[in-house]
């Protein structure tokens, strides 16, 4: 049972030493501050922000291409080397079935990714998977990813799991919360659409980007001239990776949906012959065959050389896209000869 005669003996001995009423007051300064901060950061999910409004564009008119389809259908699932180089409007037009692109950033992460797949997926669809290189690895938060779920999906944020909603709240600086909460309060109700044009909208209506038709601006010629090879690290450690991609496959079959792993076009570097790159890309394949999938090339059959590409190491030009594409398909008909006439 609570003594309340020896808690207010203790309140009033903390009271009399003017020490330990300092370090009181400065607890409960705090505290009051950690709430108040609680209380910002959750009034700003929801907020549309600037930065997110290229994603939430895309996303958003993808999903009118996706929903406007009734019929068996094949999605393309990646990040943004599958929405500039993977041309869904080509593989409608060989294989004679309906095909949406719905690659858009890989900042997105691997697991909203997959997760938003399931809602767009529907029995008898194909999916082909084209995860960007570090998706197989990276589990903690991007600031992408942060800065899109919290703007503009605060539904898929309540759903996630509360380590990964602290991880997030951990992510944003003050500062960042501060803003985000002052954008909210100063912004109209339909703030959503920020502004209207960007160049991740550029999508067709099979959802392929399309600013890589033309030849690079002078700007973009200079980016690709000094990119140079990137270390992806911790490639022995990606255990959780797998595991959401052998989950999703397992849904995949459940739902009767056609899963179809394939790679990313990329920017062919010397070290990704080396180890420990090619232990890492080649166990890529087998990975796949071991869940009894199709296995559409292989990461090397999709590096090219520096002239193909657009604007980054995963972006190819609109005659290289095309390439791919028909790379991808004479490989395709190798595996699922059913779908490739």
């Amino acid at each position: 049972m609570l003594n309340l005669s020896l808690l207010n003996s203790l309140f009033e001995k903390t009271y009399s030493n003017p020490d330990s009423r300092y370090l009181l007051r400065i607890a409960l300064d705090c505290l009051l501050l950690l709430i108040v901060y609680i209380a910002l950061f959750l009034y700003q999910i929801g907020a549309p922000t600037p930065s997110s409004q290229a994603v939430y564009d895309t996303i958003q008119k993808k999903y009118a291409i996706l929903h406007s389809i009734n019929t068996k259908k094949i999605v393309l699932l990646g990040g943004s080397a599958t929405y500039y180089s993977l041309r869904a409007e080509i593989i409608e037009k060989v294989t004679g079935i309906k095909t949406v692109n719905m690659g858009v950033h890989a900042g997105l992460g691997r697991q909203y990714i997959l997760d938003r797949a399931r809602t767009m997926l529907k029995p008898g669809d194909i999916v082909v998977l084209s995860l960007e290189y570090p998706l197989y690895i990276k589990s903690s938060p991007d600031p992408v990813a942060v800065d899109y779920i919290l703007s503009r999906d605060p539904a898929y944020y309540a759903t996630m799991p509360q380590w990964q909603q602290l991880a997030y709240f951990l992510t944003l600086s003050p500062l960042e919360v501060v803003l985000r909460a002052y954008s909210k309060l100063t912004s109209p109700p339909e703030g959503h659409s920020i502004s209207k044009a960007n160049e991740f909208s550029n999508a067709n209506k099979y959802g392929d980007q399309t600013r890589n038709q033309k030849p690079p601006n002078p700007i973009q010629a200079s980016i690709v001239a000094k990119i140079g090879y990137t270390a992806i690290d911790d490639l022995t450690e990606y255990s959780k990776g797998k595991a959401d991609i052998k989950t999703f496959v397992a849904w995949c079959r459940k739902n009767n949906i056609m899963f179809i792993a394939s790679f990313p076009s990329l920017m062919a570097f010397a070290p990704y012959h080396s180890e420990p790159y090619r232990s890492f890309l080649n166990s890529l394949p087998d990975f796949y065959r071991q869940l009894k999938v199709s296995v559409v090339g292989d990461p090397y059959a999709f590096m090219y050389e520096r002239s193909n590409f657009f604007d980054t190491r995963y972006h190819l030009k609109g005659d290289a896209a095309q390439r791919h594409t028909y790379s991808f398909l004479r490989l395709l008909k190798i595996q699922r000869p059913e779908l490739v006439p």
